[in-house]
């Protein structure tokens, strides 16, 4: 006995960007339960089209694979590039290295902000205090 695989959902009239080099745009996918399981043409998609797949049409519309697979802090990404990083700082002394540093690249009244530190690698064990800068 043959059991023909048939996709739960079909998206069709699609603009999808595969990133595949050799077929980079699709304009059919199925998918099965949370999978998807095939993206192409028409022909390839509509045999697995079965009595109980919902079908919608996309209208054109732009699908992006994996966007939502991944789990990223894009602003603190964006932010590392703006603010003092001290993420490698070991001591205080370093921090206040660090920070000395930073003042030679401002100018005067501009805000130096840090992020990232974590004080429980530090032998002092507390946090940077506006005395300590």
């Amino acid at each position: 006995m043959h059991n023909k695989l048939h996709a739960n959902l079909v998206i069709t009239n699609a603009n999808i960007w595969t990133f595949d080099e050799e077929k980079p745009r699709a304009e059919y996918l199925a998918v099965f339960f949370d999978t998807i399981i095939k993206v192409g043409n028409k022909d390839e998609i509509e045999r697995l089209i079965g009595p109980g797949t919902e079908i919608i049409d996309a209208k054109g519309n732009t699908i992006l694979p994996g966007f939502i697979d991944a789990h990223t802090h894009i602003t603190w990404t964006g932010l590392n590039k703006i603010y003092l990083d001290l993420r490698e700082a070991k001591s205080l002394e370093e921090v206040l290295e660090m920070v000395k540093e930073d003042i030679a690249t401002k100018e005067k009244g501009e805000w130096i902000i840090g992020r990232a530190w974590d004080q429980s690698n530090w032998s002092l064990q507390r946090y940077i205090t506006a005395a300590d800068l």
